[in-house]
């Protein structure tokens, strides 16, 4: 699988919208609240989330799944601040073409300082 920079910024979103300690209780609970049916792609960008620090969460040892399931409590700081990178969806659709000019395929730390720098040209610093 690939990371999916959408559904990234989808789950980010969807969590920080929550409330509560748990924000999800599974991928299917995530998956649902983002409109998104591939269970095995959205605990894959969970998984990636979760190995950048991005979000707190428990992995659910459930026999018989074909898919990473998550108990998803919170997003980190380094979350909150890639998320208000990319949160605007002006800079969000300006930071993907940006990134289409060099196939589209970068870390999220490109990701999130290409977005950074349009907020500041939009800011006029």
């Amino acid at each position: 699988m690939k990371r999916d920079l959408e559904l990234i910024r989808k789950i980010l979103i969807a969590v920080e919208k929550a409330d509560g300690y748990v924000a999800f209780d599974g991928t299917p609970d995530i998956a649902e609240a983002i409109g998104e049916a591939d269970l095995s792609n959205v605990g894959y960008q969970v998984s990636l989330l979760s190995d950048c620090n991005y979000l707190e969460v428990s992995k659910m040892a459930l026999l018989g799944l074909d898919y990473y399931n998550y108990t998803i409590f919170r997003l980190t700081s380094a979350g909150c601040d890639y998320l208000d990178s990319v949160r605007d969806p002006g800079i969000w659709a300006k930071t993907k073409t940006k990134l289409e000019s060099v196939g589209g395929s970068v870390s999220l730390d490109v990701v999130k300082d290409v977005a950074c720098k349009l907020v500041a040209i939009q800011l006029g610093i």
